[in-house]
């Protein structure tokens, strides 16, 4: 999520998209109607979506909506209507876009593909923006965020290493990781001991493969 509140992947959010009827007094005739209408031809597709009918003001429905974590929000007013469009806002990026009432099915099917896809871009560049490539286990211990570093593969260096950062070692076997996890987002792939120093954090020997070692028939990873 955001400051903002939620960000619920399409996959698993109980409403994909909430429709929000824009009611100007004296131009209300016809709006909730075709919310609703709207709505139910995008069930008929397959969606789960919702129709805000409440009566509170729709900027306290896009407020509450966001905070939800709904995917795409639809919006309708009269003069969408005489155009004959609604308009999509993506909750991750906010970005707006304009489509015809008659393309509505296929216009949230590619909304919410693009922000499905953003919203694991979005992961990936947090969760890289916080791992940090150190040399030693003292290095380790003030980064902030997560530490990668090279470790020779003997348990009592491995020992020594959390010792000295007083931090949890993660790590994931080779066997395991690939191919599962072989693939980043958007195809890059994973690169064994890439931005490692090539020297264990705790004795400083050379290490060939800083993120694979074997001993005694176990596969291990370098400290992170």
């Amino acid at each position: 999520g955001d400051d903002k509140g939620l960000m619920l992947p399409p996959a698993v959010a109980p409403h994909q998209a909430v429709v929000v009827p824009i009611l100007f007094k004296g131009k209300e005739g016809g709006v909730v109607e075709a919310a609703k209408a709207l709505a139910h031809k995008l069930e008929a597709a397959g969606f789960r979506v919702h129709v805000d009918d409440s009566n509170e003001t729709a900027g306290f429905k896009f407020n509450d909506w966001e905070m939800r974590g709904v995917p795409i929000r639809i919006e309708l007013g009269p003069k969408d209507m005489e155009k004959g469009q609604c308009v999509m806002v993506r909750r991750d990026s906010g970005q707006k876009s304009f489509i015809p009432q008659t393309d509505i099915a296929t216009g949230l099917a590619e909304a919410l593909a693009l922000y499905a896809d953003g919203l694991v871009t979005r992961a990936w560049e947090t969760l890289t923006k916080h791992v940090h490539d150190v040399k030693t286990a003292e290095e380790a211990k003030v980064t902030v965020g997560i530490a990668r570093a090279g470790w020779c593969g003997d348990d009592a260096c491995g020992q020594k290493i959390q010792a000295i950062t007083e931090k949890t070692i993660l790590g994931v076997p080779l066997d395991v990781a690939f191919p599962i996890f072989g693939e980043l987002p958007r195809g890059k792939p994973v690169l064994p001991g890439q931005g490692l120093s090539g020297h264990c954090a705790a004795c400083g020997a050379a290490i060939a493969a800083p993120v694979h070692h074997a001993k005694a028939g176990r596969h291990r990873t370098a400290p992170v």
